[in-house]
Order: structure tokens, then sequence, then C-alpha cells
């Protein structure tokens, strides 16, 4: 895999599937009402409204940051994620220094946008969010549920949150 952009439909429900194991993962699945392969290019997942507000509109200048730093590691570890079960999964490969590479621009770019980070800390975020991410997606009962999402992604086009979550039942016990 070199580029970002889905190559199929199949890689289209792989790395949506990979978002929803993160966010079960990360016990953020609060936020899905559904996964939807046929929606728009960045709309694979149908968040809730919650996950667009921010926590406390009175919270102090240092509190706001730290939620916008939380939020960017959240979609850091989507994106990577994302990625990753894409390559790890469905083509049983890891991702190449170039597409790493690109990640972590990308992620520069936006770090510095939205929370002012250094290439630094943004680095440290991918790394973190990379390790742990590439460890989950190469445990195989992992990818047997991520492969069983999608392919309940692919024919059934739209898949509500308690689905999903009945799918990735069995992640809470590994």
């Amino acid at each position: 895999m070199v580029t970002l952009k889905y190559n199929e439909e199949k890689d289209r429900a792989y790395g949506i599937s990979g978002m929803a194991v993160a966010l079960v993962i990360w016990e953020n699945d609060k936020y899905m009402s559904a996964l939807n392969i046929d929606g728009e290019a960045d709309s694979g997942i149908e968040f809730t409204p919650d996950f667009f507000m921010m926590r406390n509109p009175k919270s102090s200048p240092r509190m706001a940051w730290n939620e916008t730093v939380e939020r960017f590691q959240l979609i850091s570890g989507l994106l990577i994620s994302n990625i990753l079960c894409r390559s790890l999964v469905k083509a049983r490969e890891d991702i190449t220094p170039q597409l790493r590479q690109e990640v972590v621009r990308l992620l520069r770019e936006e770090g510095r946008a939205v929370a002012d980070l250094t290439d630094q800390e943004v680095e440290a975020i991918f790394s973190k969010g990379f390790n742990y991410f590439h460890k989950i997606f190469s445990h195989a009962g992992i990818g047997q549920l991520a492969t069983d999402l999608a392919d309940a992604l692919s024919r059934d086009r739209r898949v509500d949150r308690d689905r999903m979550l009945e799918i990735l039942a069995p992640l809470t016990r590994m």
C-alpha cells in the first residue's frame, strides 16, 4: 500500500473496520452511531453529535488545549488504525516507509493547525499510536474480527452500532 486513498471497496471496508476496532478498544464507541461504506469519503463512520462537541465551554484555555490534543490523538489513532488494518489484515504486509512518512507529514500539518503542536510532539503521538495499533492488528484474532466486520459492511452496506458491537464483542475477552 503506497497511498492513503482507497483502491477499491474492500479496501474501504477494511479501513472503516479498523477505525471501528480502534474506537472499541479505546472505549470511545459511544461516539459511533453506524458504519456506512456508501457514505462520503470522510464519513465511513457516522459519529454522534457528542463527538463534535467540546466538553465544557467555560473551561480554562489549558483545559481546552488538552481536549484539543486529546481529540488529535483520537483522530491520529483512527487514521493509523485505518491504514494498519488495510495493510496488516487485508493485504498481509507492513506499510512502506514512504507511506509512514506521508502519514507523519499529514499529522504534523494537522497537529500544527489544530493544537500548535511541534513536529516532535506529533511524532511522539504518531509513534505511540503506531506501535500500539501495529500490535493490535498483528494479532490474528483481532484481524479475524476486523475481517468479519469488513465482510458485514461490504454485504450490508451499513452496520449500526449495536451490530458492530456484536461482531466486535470478543475484543473484550482478548
